[in-house]
């Protein structure tokens, strides 16, 4: 399994916008790509311009599938100009590696 975790922040102003976006590829990532086990969006707690996008994937090559999709660059050039400051991380994980304690 490979995971992602991306941080970003909306930009002041652009917050329903960067939601609007983010709920649409909520629903459409999955439907669209069918290697992604989970992608979620959430709302950081304390700042409500924050959001953390969780995914996980059956592998890295299909997240790279789906990264470099024709998709992903028509999203990003709709979240690109709604976007600050962003930061990702990536995991890969086999679950029976992972101790269960």
């Amino acid at each position: 399994m490979f995971i992602v975790r991306v941080s970003a922040r909306a930009k002041d102003g652009a917050r329903e916008q960067f939601l609007q976006v983010l709920q649409q590829q909520i629903e459409e990532v999955p439907k669209r790509f069918p290697l992604c086990c989970t992608y979620r969006a959430c709302v950081d707690a304390a700042d409500p311009q924050a959001f953390l996008v969780y995914e996980e994937w059956v592998s890295r090559e299909a997240y790279v599938e789906f990264s470099t999709s024709e998709y992903v660059w028509q999203v990003m050039s709709q979240l690109g100009p709604l976007m600050g400051n962003q930061d990702a991380a990536f995991y890969e994980a086999d679950p029976a590696d992972l101790p269960l304690a």
